[in-house]
């Protein structure tokens, strides 16, 4: 049907209401934005005949992170795996959307603490990365880095600082080459670098970490500070849980040989205390109508932290 008019006008519309939502939910309209992404939904679900087709990803997705947003990690899950499902039949480079949604299912679990479900699912949403994506993408790479990044602050919360360092030294060499170092992010990881050294019994590192991030910190946002850590005490530490808001690709290939179901894609970022990254929004390969990408807050403090 997908050579018809009227499938042709309901895609359209249906992008152009998922445009219109991720508008709104970038201007923190969470309300509208449910009820664009709600249209949408029932548009694309009623001209498929079920709620599984591959043009849905990026309408599960979008929902997803908009539950993410509100705290809603139930609702969020269950949308993501929606997403996950339509996902799962997907070949090719258009597979990468799928790395998303399995990130930003792992973040939900990271978010809630249930660490050996989130290290599932992250890892999953690394080996395709490995598999499809393009090293010299930036956005694949940045995605790669909030996975990264969610997955050394887990070793950190499991007190495996020596894990966490190394999976931190990673996201060090590939954002110094595909993401610049001048940035709230950069910033960010610096600080979780300091974290790492401070349980790794090393002062003098940490305090210099400490101090690099502070700068750039105050650099992008004019004031506010890290908190230090403290013997005997937990600390907050910026976590990279953004997730990512992807667009439509009305275009996706149908799937070859149906299969099992799964999950999707999207990003976001911010500084909130405990918060995995949330995975970023990805330009689908195909052509069709794909407005533009709007991204959303999250993120990861503590650490106990959502990637986009």
């Amino acid at each position: 049907c997908s050579g018809s008019a009227p499938s042709t006008d309901t895609e359209l519309l249906a992008g152009l209401l998922l445009g219109i939502g991720a508008t709104h939910f970038a201007m923190g309209n969470s309300t509208s934005a449910d009820e664009m992404y709600e249209m949408c939904a029932a548009m694309l679900e009623n001209m498929s005949g079920s709620a599984t087709g591959p043009s849905l990803v990026s309408v599960y997705l979008n929902q997803g992170l908009l539950r993410m947003s509100q705290g809603r990690a139930e609702d969020a899950l269950k949308v993501l795996k929606k997403a996950q499902r339509c996902a799962e039949h997907v070949l090719g480079k258009d597979r990468l959307a799928l790395a998303d949604v399995y990130h930003n299912i792992g973040v939900v679990y990271d978010q809630q603490n249930e660490y050996e479900a989130a290290l599932h699912y992250y890892n999953k949403s690394l080996q395709i990365h490995e598999q499809y994506a393009d090293p010299n993408d930036q956005h694949s790479q940045y995605s790669i880095c909030l996975t990264i990044q969610n997955i050394a602050m887990i070793c950190r919360d499991q007190a495996k600082p020596i894990e966490a360092s190394k999976s931190l030294a990673k996201v060090v060499k590939i954002r110094k080459k595909h993401c610049g170092v001048r940035n709230l992010e950069f910033a960010n990881l610096l600080y979780q670098i300091g974290l790492v050294n401070h349980d790794l019994g090393k002062p003098g590192m940490a305090d210099s970490y400490f101090q690099q991030a502070e700068r750039l910190r105050e650099e992008h946002m004019g004031g506010g500070s890290y908190s230090s850590p403290t013997h005997g005490q937990g600390t907050q530490q910026p976590r990279a849980n953004a997730p990512r808001q992807n667009m439509p690709n009305f275009n996706i290939p149908t799937p070859v040989n149906p299969q099992l179901n799964q999950h999707q894609h999207s990003h976001q970022h911010q500084l909130t205390s405990h918060q995995p990254a949330h995975a970023p929004p990805r330009p689908h390969t195909g052509g069709g109508f794909q407005p533009h990408h709007s991204q959303p807050h999250s993120q990861r403090t503590h650490h106990h932290v959502g990637h986009g």
